[in-house]
């Protein structure tokens, strides 16, 4: 195993929450999160090629509460998600899974984890948007009730 290769899946995997405060934990899997949708991304390269963490971080800033939920295996922070309240709605604003630990169950148990902050919270209407590129992870999403509402498309007008 390399340095930078996540642990093997038989060690136990923990889901702990965080704080905004402690989100600097997560940076090395967001920027992975980041670096995925700069290459799947048809039309906005720049954009996520351009896009930092602190400024991602000053995004949250905005909104009324944000819950982090990172799972570890053993020293290694293998997947997180990163949800957040505005008002009345809740979004899953990005979750992430290491390469090594995808198909393993912990993507949903997540994004379970996001369900039940937001149920306690007393939430009703949940969102996620989907990078532009990024359409295969639909199907995971309609398996907890999500289904498509709206297409945005943006312009750019400095061009």
């Amino acid at each position: 195993m390399t340095a930078d290769s996540s642990p093997p899946k038989h060690i136990e995997v923990i889901i702990q929450e965080i704080t905004l405060d402690q989100a600097e934990q997560i940076e090395p899997l967001w920027q992975k999160l980041n670096t995925l949708h700069h290459r799947n991304s048809v039309y906005f390269k720049d954009h996520f090629n351009n896009f930092t963490f602190p400024e991602r971080l000053q995004q949250l800033n905005t909104r009324d509460h944000i819950a982090i939920f990172v799972a570890s295996a053993g020293s290694k922070h293998v997947g997180y998600c990163l949800c957040s309240i505005f008002g009345d709605i809740g979004e899953i604003d990005s979750i992430y899974i290491d390469e090594l630990q995808r198909k393993s169950g912990l993507g949903r148990q997540l994004v379970e984890k996001a369900l039940q902050w937001f149920k306690i919270n007393g939430l009703k209407q949940l969102t996620v948007s989907i990078a532009h590129g990024n359409e295969g992870v639909v199907p995971f999403y309609e398996n907890f009730g999500f289904k498509p509402r709206y297409l945005v498309m943006t312009a750019d007008l400095e061009k």
